[in-house]
């Protein structure tokens, strides 16, 4: 078993943060190699898809289950075959004074996940990375802002 963690500080409220990881049917918006569909509740099944940055390599869909929901503070879910390959990937939030800090954690066990560690861990290094950068642009465009930003109460 191994876990990689990748971290970066947002300038965004983390209440904006929360409500955009919890919504599944997004996550191809901003993710770079992963879309979800189903519904944000712990114990859910969920449709994963992964999609790589190679041509070579074919996307992969699968069943996911949400294993954690804690209101602004993480979202994961797990996928695979028991003892032989499962990842648990997730974002863990907290609140900063510049506004949010996001930890991206993907965590591999069963026999599998023992195989070429190095190379395997470097590849998933660099794509909690890149996934955390690619949130991060998302979170600063005006589109997001909006899509995410409270409803206002209009004064007549």
């Amino acid at each position: 078993m191994f876990i990689v963690e990748s971290t970066i500080h947002l300038a965004t409220p983390l209440a904006r943060v929360w409500r955009l990881l919890i919504d599944l049917e997004h996550y191809a918006d901003w993710h770079p190699f992963v879309s979800l569909a189903g519904v944000a509740a712990v114990g859910n099944e969920i449709t994963y898809n992964y999609r790589s940055r190679l041509r070579a390599i074919p996307d992969v869909s699968s069943t996911a289950r949400l294993v954690r929901l804690d209101r602004h503070a993480a979202i994961s879910w797990k996928l695979g075959i028991k003892r032989l390959l499962e990842v648990e990937e997730g974002f863990y939030l907290a609140k900063s004074d510049a506004g949010t800090v996001l930890t991206h954690r993907m965590c591999l066990s069963g026999v599998l996940s023992m195989l070429p560690i190095g190379r395997m861990r470097r590849g998933i290094e660099k794509s909690t990375s890149v996934t955390n950068q690619s949130l991060a642009r998302y979170l600063q465009r005006g589109t997001t802002i909006a899509r995410y930003s409270m409803p206002h109460k209009r004064s007549h």
